[in-house]
């Protein structure tokens, strides 16, 4: 073994240990979090579209990684007839939540009484423990009974029960299975640039919403948090089946969705109001994207050979994360001696093929892009159309 092996192999032995360390530092055993003490409900105030309440810790804190908050603010609202919103958040100290710059809040009804709700709220005052079921079944949708409610400066924890043999989706990206597995499964909601997606693995965004389908309806739960976390799903827990959340900052800010009875995608149409529609994109846009990492000129000859319908042709990640793998190599075009990449970029052109740059990403490609080797109208004449994507 060669001196450039054996430092390769110390450094993975290395982060392995490291790696192991920081699980063992950091696991503590349900039974244990479930023996908290949590929280009291006190001040509680029934409201036209919801309640208000102070939680207030019990005597013995769990200070599991650092001192439990003393004091908390919940709010409760019927959003709509659909929707509701609860929070709990410190009262003493701002923390951190997305910001409506980035996540405008919808609007609530001014007509929304609780009574006539398709779900609604309950709780139990001490220990506190709350639950969200639907108003025609009585069905209970989502209940933290038995597992108590932890808030620290760094650690947030509320836990909820769900059927045996549940049907989860969501809590993206990930490259976990559609269908989630509920046998011990822990999601890691934060975002990185996953070279190479390997199975099991966090990938580019945070969608911190599931979707629960059953025999009697499908409902949803977003939590409004962009905070790291980690979001167990196990089948082993002695209280019975249980998806937990735990998060490592911000504030506890959930919209419960009820969804449908009869019709799956009603969830995905409430959870829209919240969040927002999708941005409207141009029509070229849709079709198979050549923008992976590692694609070579055959890909291309031979995609355009079949007449297969990849239009749109993005760059920026490729050429930051390696430009040596890019499908157009940019740098070998502004350079220019190399005049394959350049002339892969005019085949792209020739074949009404769209090339998408990232505005001013980098400065080298513009003397290519504002000649002919851009994108292109329908005449094939070129500037007409925005380069940015």
């Amino acid at each position: 073994m060669n001196i450039g092996s054996r430092i390769k192999l110390l450094r993975l032995v290395t982060l392995a240990a490291t790696f192991q360390a920081l699980v063992a530092a950091t696991y503590v055993d349900p039974s244990v979090l479930d023996a908290c003490p949590g929280y009291s409900a006190k001040n509680v105030k029934i409201q036209r579209k919801g309640l208000t309440a102070d939680l207030v810790l019990g005597e013995k804190p769990c200070n599991i990684f650092d001192a439990d908050i003393s004091k908390l603010s919940l709010s409760v609202v019927y959003e709509t007839s659909d929707r509701i919103h609860l929070k709990i958040v410190d009262p003493s100290t701002a923390r951190y939540e997305v910001p409506e710059s980035i996540l405008p809040r919808p609007s609530s009804a001014s007509s929304v009484a609780p009574h006539s709700a398709a779900i609604q709220f309950n709780y139990t005052a001490s220990p506190f423990s709350f639950s969200i079921f639907r108003t025609s079944t009585h069905e209970v949708l989502f209940t933290t009974t038995g597992h108590p409610l932890i808030f620290e400066p760094q650690y947030l924890r509320v836990k909820t029960s769900i059927p045996t043999n549940a049907n989860i989706y969501g809590l993206g990206e990930h490259t976990n299975p559609f269908h989630l597995p509920t046998d011990n499964l822990t999601l890691t909601l934060w975002s990185r640039d996953a070279y190479g997606v390997p199975n099991g693995t966090n990938l580019y965004s945070n969608h911190p919403i599931y979707f629960d389908h059953r025999t009697t309806g499908t409902h949803g739960v977003f939590f409004l948090s962009s905070d790291g976390m980690d979001v167990k799903l196990t089948n082993t827990d002695p209280g019975g089946p249980a998806l937990e959340y735990n998060v490592i900052g911000g504030v506890l800010d959930f919209y419960f969705l009820a969804g449908s009875e009869t019709d799956p995608t009603a969830v995905a149409k409430q959870y829209a109001e919240v969040v927002g529609m999708p941005a409207e994109v141009p029509y070229w846009s849709f079709g198979l994207h050549q923008c992976r990492f590692g694609y070579q000129k055959h890909v291309l000859t031979s995609t355009f050979s079949i007449s297969a319908p990849t239009y749109p042709f993005p760059s920026a990640v490729s050429l930051r994360a390696d430009p040596e793998q890019c499908i157009f190599s940019m740098v070998s075009i502004s350079l220019a001696p190399r005049l394959s990449a350049r002339r892969r970029l005019f085949n792209i052109t020739l074949n009404a093929r769209r090339f998408s740059a990232l505005r001013g990403y980098l400065g080298a490609t513009d003397p290519v892009l504002s000649k002919s080797t851009g994108i292109l109208n329908q005449d094939r004449n070129p500037g007409s159309q925005t380069r940015s994507s």
